[in-house]
């Protein structure tokens, strides 16, 4: 499988509240991943978001760190 460069991290937030995962290292993060090789940003942050925490459907703000 091929994978381009790029990776995301998701910020989920809801109710004044933002997820964060922790590894197994005891490390706080944000979920995300890596862009699939000809996936676009949506589709990864969807699919991630699915991966990670089981969310579906995520509604998908405006980008804030490129």
């Amino acid at each position: 499988m091929k994978i381009q460069e790029v990776s995301i991290n998701d910020f989920l937030y809801r109710d004044e509240k933002v997820l964060f995962l922790k590894t197994l290292d005891n490390v706080w993060e944000l979920s995300g991943g890596r862009v699939d090789y000809g996936e676009n940003i949506e589709d990864t942050f969807q699919r991630e978001t699915k991966e990670e925490v089981g969310f579906k459907n995520v509604t998908i703000g405006d980008l804030i760190n490129v």
